[in-house]
């Protein structure tokens, strides 16, 4: 690679081409950490270049940032995919939002075919159903749920929290009360 990116500066330099120049290759499908993406094979192109878009998929959602020497940045955003046009648009957030609104959802999808679950009982089936989560993601994702108000905790026999869907009716008792003496 060392060799090819050489010649390419030679290149370049006879012919003047100072600025431009634009080049892919494929990060291939392993599974790297966020915004460690690197090119497949020879590293050294991801050395050579001054800066990278860098196009990554999870599931159904792609996602585009880029980054680089100089002023070259662009944070991670959400593409929305038209299969009919095969033609992409700039949605909205980044692969970690993405996922923690999957999460709230899937929290809220749970609590709805299930009213009244239990704590253990909604952690365990949030881990069924986002596999690379652990109670700790688990918690976290019912917690948000609860913190945004989709669903929120009854007391069950034993002090049991239980789930039901919507905010706290006291909270929003509280709220009204704040509002109506403000």
């Amino acid at each position: 690679m060392g060799r090819l990116t050489s010649v390419i500066d030679e290149i370049k330099k006879q012919t003047e081409i100072t600025e431009q120049f634009i080049t892919t290759a494929h990060t291939g499908r392993a599974k790297h950490a966020e915004g460690d993406e690197r090119a497949r094979g020879a590293t050294a192109l991801d050395d050579w270049v001054d800066s990278r878009m860098v196009l990554t998929r999870e599931g159904e959602n792609r996602f585009l940032f880029a980054e680089g020497r100089g002023k070259v940045e662009m944070l991670e955003t959400k593409l929305i995919f038209d299969p009919a046009t095969s033609l992409s648009s700039i949605g909205e957030g980044d692969r970690r939002t993405t996922r923690e609104v999957d999460d709230v959802n899937t929290v809220v999808e749970i609590v709805t075919a299930n009213p009244g679950i239990n704590t253990r009982n909604l952690t365990e089936t949030v881990r069924e159903k986002i596999p690379s989560h652990n109670q700790e993601h688990a918690s976290k994702a019912i917690a948000t749920a609860k913190r945004l108000g989709f669903v929120h905790t009854v007391n069950g026999r034993n002090n049991a929290k239980l789930f039901d869907l919507g905010p706290d009716p006291v909270w929003e008792a509280q709220q009204r009360w704040a509002d109506e003496h403000a």
